[in-house]
């Protein structure tokens, strides 16, 4: 059976902005909307939201599905979004030509795409957006060039680095990434805490595994329960690690429903394999076709290992209990 473990370390997610992207093609709500889901590891209503999107031709919300079906472990969807994400013929996603160039084994197709996404940057309307700046600091990260890096990481912080409440929350925690991405680590996680204070419930999850990662499990569990209650299912998938664990987290059933209700497969099917575990088969056929039906790769080879092991029941008089 494979079980999803829970996050230990930092995750982010330096995904374009899309502030002011419309409803269109029957999504029901915006770019923004399904990557903010996303980020929480709210799958299937971020699907809900960027599939309509995506197949009407929306790059930047490919490139989230394609991000959605890694996650998901279905990598031959993944490289499917992505390619599309960077070839579109109408406003490639730059981020998606960066993903897509990184992955190239041959160098000079590599860096032709990296060339792509380099033109495509500077000509953004507005080159000092926090997310352009992102994007070119992980392009030059990519390339190994770490003074042009450093270079974009002291603009950054020049223009939005000073701290005070005109900095909103989203900005916040997209200059961790950014500092991050540079290999400013203290840097990183100051910005971090400045937006999980502010409420950004990402950052609440990020530097809960900052701390979790340092073995401060207790602050951690703290900063993740914050999230949890912000909207978060990746804290709460990571509660149900730590509720495994003495210390008083509470209930591993409890956390995990608590992210598969949100829409997290991976808690979906984390509840299958705790249920079979318990000789509960009925729960755990129904926990495992439910992250099936998220998409969850995993899931249908757990499916069919119960199906398997209740057909050596039932061959042998034992009542599998459907």
């Amino acid at each position: 059976m494979t079980r999803d473990e829970g996050g230990g370390s930092r995750s982010w997610w330096p995904f374009p902005g899309s502030a002011g992207a419309g409803r269109r093609n029957g999504s029901t709500g915006t770019r923004e909307q399904g990557e903010r889901l996303l980020e929480r590891g709210r799958i299937v209503p971020a699907e809900a939201i960027l599939r309509p999107l995506a197949e009407g031709g929306d790059a930047e919300a490919m490139f989230l599905l394609a991000a959605l079906h890694t996650e998901n472990g279905d990598s031959s969807k993944a490289a499917s979004w992505m390619r599309r994400a960077a070839r579109a013929p109408r406003g490639a996603s730059v981020d998606a030509m960066i993903e897509y160039g990184r992955t190239h084994k041959d160098e000079d197709d590599r860096e032709d795409w990296f060339a792509r996404a380099e033109r495509t940057l500077a000509a953004a309307a507005d080159p000092d957006d926090i997310g352009v700046l992102t994007s070119l600091c992980r392009l030059h990260h990519l390339r190994g060039d770490t003074a042009r890096a450093d270079e974009v990481l002291e603009r950054a912080k020049e223009l939005y680095g000073t701290g005070d409440g005109a900095v909103t929350p989203e900005t916040r925690y997209r200059l961790a990434s950014l500092c991050d991405l540079a290999g400013a680590t203290e840097d990183a996680t100051r910005w971090c805490r400045s937006a999980a204070e502010a409420g950004h419930a990402t950052a609440m999850f990020a530097l809960g595994s900052d701390l979790h990662g340092e073995g401060r499990v207790d602050e951690a569990a703290r900063w993740w329960r914050r999230a949890v209650r912000a909207g978060c299912a990746r804290s709460a998938f990571n509660m149900s690690h730590l509720a495994e664990t003495p210390g008083g987290y509470g209930s591993p059933v409890r956390w995990l429903k608590e992210a598969a209700k949100a829409g997290n497969p991976s808690a979906m099917n984390n509840l299958g394999i705790l249920y079979r575990h318990r000789g509960d088969h009925q729960r755990a056929r129904r926990w495992y076709a439910d992250a099936i039906a998220a998409g969850h790769q995993d899931a249908r080879h757990n499916l069919d290992g119960l199906h398997a092991e209740m057909a050596y029941l039932a061959a042998r008089g034992v009542d599998p209990g459907w």
